[in-house]
């Protein structure tokens, strides 16, 4: 059972922007409430999601990062996604009941609610409209997609730049929950490259730390 019912407000808020023209039924906030807990990460970073794995859980995220990646076949680091702020972490392959292609690691002080597999096919049976709004939430990611694509297409100095344009918490690197390597790898960047890129933009005071 959820604790903090600040965090349950938060949720049903974020579900509802997923499409404002639909109401929630009033059965979801019950149910979620019975059927989520609240986690944190306070000290040190965990993995939520091992890859080849099938998620246990489902995650809403309420502060601080999770980062989605990948191992290559030559064993390096690939990140798709740095998580921020609030988002629904690992819905596809956990409402799916199959293996992920990616970790799913919290970040150290990062706080998120969770729920089973069990809990969740619960909801779906007992809640009108859940499964469509399953569906509504993954084709939101296409849009977390398309503005990494567009991010990506812009020199290594804009990417650093606006990546860290509403993440000042990041800064200075040393207190950072996130590790430059993650960084690195989601804006396609050597981790060298990335860091001379960055401490020129301090230097030059369009970095704040």
């Amino acid at each position: 059972m959820l604790k903090n019912l600040k965090f349950l407000a938060r949720l049903m808020a974020y579900l509802q922007r997923i499409d404002p023209a639909t109401p929630l039924s009033p059965k979801l906030e019950p149910e979620l409430k019975d059927r989520m807990k609240d986690i944190s990460f306070r000290k040190k970073r965990q993995t939520l999601v091992t890859q080849d794995e099938k998620p246990g859980h489902a995650y809403f995220l309420l502060s601080g990062y999770v980062v989605v990646c990948y191992i290559d076949d030559k064993g390096e680091i690939r990140v798709v996604r740095i998580a921020f702020g609030e988002q629904i972490i690992a819905i596809d392959a956990f409402m799916q009941n199959k293996p992920s292609p990616y970790y799913i690691i919290a970040m150290r002080e990062a706080v998120l609610i969770s729920i089973d597999y069990d809990n969740m096919l619960a909801i779906y049976r007992d809640v009108p409209g859940v499964d469509e709004l399953a569906v509504k939430t993954s084709a939101s990611y296409e849009r977390l997609e398309k503005e990494r694509d567009e991010l990506l297409n812009k020199s290594n100095r804009e990417r650093v730049l606006e990546f860290y344009s509403d993440k000042p918490d990041l800064l200075p690197a040393k207190k950072s929950p996130l590790q430059d390597l993650y960084i690195a790898s989601y804006l396609k960047m050597n981790i060298d490259t990335f860091r001379r890129v960055r401490n020129k933009l301090i230097a030059e005071g369009l970095l704040k730390v």
